[in-house]
């Protein structure tokens, strides 16, 4: 079951991108290492920020322990203590917010990077 979340900047509010994933772990930070890398030059956002993890049928975010703390609908999280996500949280990683848009079924199992998507959206 893929998530499909779209991410936007707090500086740009203009810019949004719309990404779907369907990997057990995707990890989140300003590395280009990360499946999600989030220009950060101000380095708010760690090099290994946050994970979107995939338990079952179920996605959950995690912190990394990270310097600047990961939000989940405004409340930051614990590190290392994954809470689960639902259609509409918010995650607050840095300047960017990432909504979870849905979760729905699909037989893929690769990561799809679609900023098309997010544009066929709008």
């Amino acid at each position: 079951m893929p998530a499909k979340i779209v991410i936007t900047r707090d500086n740009d509010p203009h810019w949004e991108s719309g990404r779907e994933f369907t990997r057990k772990v995707v990890t989140i930070g300003r590395s280009a290492s990360n499946s999600l890398t989030l220009d950060d030059p101000e380095k708010w956002i760690s090099r290994r920020h946050a994970e979107l993890k995939k338990i079952g049928s179920e996605y959950f975010i995690c912190d990394c322990g990270s310097s600047n703390a990961t939000y989940l609908n405004r409340q930051p999280l614990l590190p290392h203590r994954p809470q689960l996500l639902h259609e509409g949280d918010t995650i607050k990683i840095g300047h960017y917010t990432l909504t979870c848009v849905r979760f729905y079924e699909t037989g893929k199992d690769s990561l799809r990077l679609s900023a098309e998507a997010a544009a066929d959206d709008r």
